[in-house]
């Protein structure tokens, strides 16, 4: 991995239980960065290498999709781990403290599986929203990506954690001024005049600050062949690891309970008797309800993790009707698609985020939006 010491600046970006991440940012203006997740792999308890195999392949499907992490290629490398990674190892962890072990115990026979991903941003845990309307547009833009692809790849995330959605604010273009006219022979209406000088019409289109996209298809599964939705193109990971759906104090653990439990209940019954341990669940099957799960445990994250102020409608902190709307959206669409509750008419149940959007779109809590 020398490779990576020429011509660039690195730094540490995060980790996962299986890799390093580190942001690769050229000397030449002119390149885009690159974030590098490095994986370890051909020894014991280090990653399959058919585990590696299912993420390219998804990273490499979904990223020509809008609102999924843009794929840059992959390969494989043999050797120690650089010196120059191990250093932002060492800065990473005395900042935020490292989960992992140092690096630095590879030995010159160690084989890395290296992909390369766009730069997305910061991720939404260490991202700080601007109010109501930010949180909107984090959980649109998720949404509308999750249901195109569910329509173009049978995707479901699985593991869609707010350290797993990633944000970049745009640049913010200063405001335009229309080139003033001449005025006509006789003309001296002042209001002419001021009409040529005004900003931008409030009647365009808006138009999101954030650019939001989704990362680590570890436990993802999507169809990643061509148009014909065969079997063998289908790429899933089971999620056999039983701490998996033990953890406590946290929603993101109640998610996997429900996934789990969803996924079971749309196997026939077993002739054999199966009891629905993890054993026995087939996590092949295409259950979009689990991106819906994810996307309420968003607005959870939203609502109450992310520290933005509920509306108030009165006050010294009086907060803008747009900006009251926007709470009002998140929450509309929080208390629909909650799993802890038992709906009233089943039938009526959103199972997917196709379903959703298209639900929020008719109720107006959505823009249109092609999907």
């Amino acid at each position: 991995m020398n490779s990576v010491e020429r011509d660039a600046v690195i730094k540490k970006l995060g980790e996962a239980s299986y890799s390093e991440v580190f942001l690769q940012t050229p000397t030449d203006c002119e390149q885009d960065p690159i974030v590098l997740k490095i994986i370890p792999f051909g020894k014991e308890e280090q990653c399959e290498i058919s585990q590696i195999i299912q993420e390219v392949r998804i990273t490499k499907a979904m990223g020509e999709i809008e609102g999924y992490i843009g794929f840059r290629g992959a390969y494989v490398t043999r050797g120690f781990f650089p010196n120059i990674l191990i250093d932002e190892w060492d800065l990473y962890d005395e900042e935020y403290g490292s989960e992992n072990e140092r690096p630095d115990f590879y030995d010159e026979d160690q084989l890395f599986a290296i992909i390369m991903l766009e730069m997305g941003g910061s991720d939404l845990e260490h991202t700080d929203l601007n109010g109501w309307e930010d949180a909107f547009d984090v959980f649109f833009q998720t949404a509308v990506a999750l249901a195109r692809g569910e329509k173009r790849r049978q995707f479901e995330h699985r593991d869609l954690h707010f350290g797993n959605i990633v944000i970049r604010r745009k640049p913010q273009a200063l405001p335009t001024r229309k080139k003033p006219r001449t005025p006509t022979s006789g003309e001296s209406d002042p209001s002419a005049l001021l009409e040529n000088l005004s900003l931008n019409t409030p009647s365009a289109p808006r138009e999101s600050n954030l650019k939001v996209a989704m990362i680590d298809y570890t436990l993802s599964r999507a169809h990643c062949g061509p148009s014909s939705n065969t079997s063998e193109f289908i790429e899933f990971a089971p999620l056999d690891d039983p701490a998996l759906f033990t953890g406590k104090g946290n929603y993101q653990f109640d998610i996997y309970r429900f996934m789990k439990n969803h996924v079971t209940s749309l196997a026939p019954c077993a002739p054999d008797g199966s009891d629905g341990s993890e054993e026995s669940i087939e996590w092949n099957v295409f259950a979009p309800m689990t991106n819906v799960f994810w996307l309420h445990y968003l607005t959870d994250i939203l609502m109450n993790k992310k520290g933005i102020p509920r509306p108030a409608a009165r006050g010294r902190f009086k907060t803008s009707e747009e900006e009251r709307d926007f709470y009002r959206k998140v929450e509309t669409v929080g208390r629909r698609i909650n799993p802890r509750k038992k709906m009233l008419d089943p039938g009526k149940e959103i199972g997917s985020a196709v379903e959703l959007v298209e639900w929020a779109v008719k109720e107006g809590l959505f823009p249109e939006v092609e999907i």
